[in-house]
């Protein structure tokens, strides 16, 4: 079926903002891993298959949008949970965001630039996207504290 130019973009935004509102909505449901606001979802597991089902939509238009929706939501239960303070809500809003904005870049320069496109590959961008930016995510938590310490005492071992 031929779709007019129009048509065509108002199915790719609907389709970003469904992806969107899915795992943001996704990414609620979790639970608290490793240090206090990192949470594990199934949120990360929908985008990629989102991503891979999708190879027309621009990651980095989606991501943006991911990182957008995920942590109104997220700032919103913590706000209306009242366990935390203002600047705790932000640190997590802000980690939020910047696992979202680290898994699209990477993303985009790693597998929507590259000529490969096999499943082999795409499995092994996103491990890497998911990997550092859950890194990124997880020193924004704690201020970069005890994550640089772990990895200059890690190094020290080998040495």
């Amino acid at each position: 079926m031929f779709y007019n130019s129009q048509n065509f973009k108002q199915t790719r935004s609907r389709r970003i903002i469904t992806a969107a509102l899915c795992i943001s909505l996704a990414s609620q449901v979790n639970f608290q891993l490793f240090s206090h606001g990192f949470i594990i979802s199934l949120a990360p597991l929908i985008m990629s298959v989102f991503l891979y089902f999708n190879t027309d939509l621009h990651p980095i238009k989606l991501m943006l949008s991911i990182s957008i929706a995920s942590p109104f939501f997220r700032g919103l239960l913590l706000a209306i949970s009242n366990e935390n303070n203002q600047n705790a809500i932000l640190t997590f809003i802000l980690a939020d965001i910047a696992f979202y904005f680290v898994y699209s870049i990477l993303y985009y320069f790693l597998y929507w630039q590259s000529e490969s496109t096999t499943n082999s590959f795409f499995l092994l961008t996103i491990i890497i996207c998911d990997y550092f930016s859950n890194i990124v995510e997880t020193g924004i938590l704690v201020y970069w504290k005890g994550l640089l310490i772990t990895a200059i005492d890690y190094s020290k071992s080998y040495f």
